[in-house]
């Protein structure tokens, strides 16, 4: 952060005082830019929302330090409510995305505000609805679910932290494998309206684990991987998805990763689910004009759970990346039916309707170290 490295140069015997002016000058025109300007993407306008009050916070001798702070604080609740569903999620679906997200919805509660600065309670319930999502959906080895473009990577520091700022203790629970806090009451999550389903036997790291997106598109980071999931047990994962890989100059890589051939769904005539190409879809929806998942069936207790969810918006083989015939073909509705008989199995079942005949490639994607050796 600027501000930050400006404090750190600030005694140094190198920086003379017009140096300093100069920089206070640009933090100053900085914030200026960001309170007058603010990009219309999701994540993007919370990331110059938290600069801001940023710049508010640690230079409060700017005669419009508190127009800045003002300003911050509301766009952040104005966006909380159009960025996150009832259920928490992030509208662009990606955990990865979710994660950073909510770190930036969190920064001001972290702040000293001042009493004159009022955080709506609102805003405060979305956050720990946002926290809910975050960790009832983490798989057993606390790394994100590789859903849309998500990457694996350790961050269990990250939630340790979140956890103890949140100070609820069955987040401290699920984050240090039930060595502190309290266990949660349930195990078994749907998160309705993302379209997430989490079936889980326990909170160990050899937990039977399955993760079922029977969601709406993500826009730019969503994936056509509607009826997918991601299975793991007894501390090994036994059906996995790509995730985002890394955003490549190549586009044939990034077209391979966001298309249905990467993830655990089937297709239909070798094209793939086409939701990038719909126009409605182009860009991720607001939260709270979203549609309800009202085909969705959810069912839990102590002995099963089952998810129920359908796709039917058609399969093309044009790419994300533009290429390809965009001709899309609805003939063909697919149903994922899947039960989890608890502390034992999953049984996933498909069903397919329509018209016409078609070749049907239906996709598993297994890690290498559990694929059977050949002899």
């Amino acid at each position: 952060c600027s501000s930050d490295l400006f404090k750190l140069l600030v005694n140094s015997p190198h920086m003379d005082d017009a140096v300093k002016l100069l920089m206070l000058k640009s933090l100053h025109d900085h914030a200026q830019f960001l309170f007058y300007f603010r990009t219309s993407g999701t994540n993007h306008v919370l990331i110059e929302s938290r600069g801001l009050l940023t710049l508010a916070n640690e230079f409060p001798e700017f005669q419009r330090a508190g127009r800045w702070r003002e300003v911050a604080i509301r766009r952040l609740e104005s966006e909380i409510q159009k960025q996150v569903y009832p259920d928490g999620g992030h509208v662009e679906l990606s955990p990865d995305y979710h994660m950073q997200s909510l770190k930036h919805f969190v920064f001001p509660l972290r702040q000293k505000l001042g009493p004159q600065i009022h955080i709506a309670s609102e805003y405060r319930d979305k956050v720990e609805a946002m926290r809910d999502f975050l960790f009832y959906t983490l798989k057993p080895d606390l790394r994100l679910p590789l859903l849309n473009d998500t990457n694996t990577k350790d961050i269990s520091k990250n939630l340790l932290d979140e956890a103890r700022t949140s100070q609820r203790g069955d987040l401290l629970f699920i984050a240090t494998h039930g060595t502190e806090g309290i266990s949660p009451s349930v195990r078994s999550r749907a998160f309705e309206s993302s379209g997430f389903y989490v079936m889980r036997s326990d909170w160990t790291r050899f937990a039977q684990y399955l993760i079922f997106d029977a969601g709406p598109y993500g826009g730019w980071h969503g994936h056509e991987d509607k009826l997918s999931f991601e299975l793991s047990a007894y501390g090994t994962p036994m059906v996995t998805d790509g995730g985002a890989y890394r955003y490549s100059g190549d586009e044939s890589y990034r077209a391979y990763f966001v298309s249905s051939a990467a993830h655990n769904t089937l297709l239909i005539d070798g094209r793939g689910q086409s939701r990038r190409l719909l126009e409605y879809n182009s860009r991720p929806e607001r939260a709270d004009k979203a549609e309800q998942n009202e085909s969705n069936l959810w069912f839990s207790n102590e002995e099963i759970d089952f998810v129920s969810g359908i796709y039917r918006d058609g399969y093309s083989n044009m790419t994300g990346s533009g290429s390809g015939d965009s001709e899309i073909d609805r003939s063909v509705t697919h149903r994922r039916d899947i039960v989890y008989i608890k502390n034992d199995y999953f049984v996933v079942a498909d069903t397919l309707s329509g018209s016409g005949i078609h070749d049907v490639e239906l996709l598993f994607h297994l890690p290498p170290e559990s694929l059977p050796t050949i002899l």
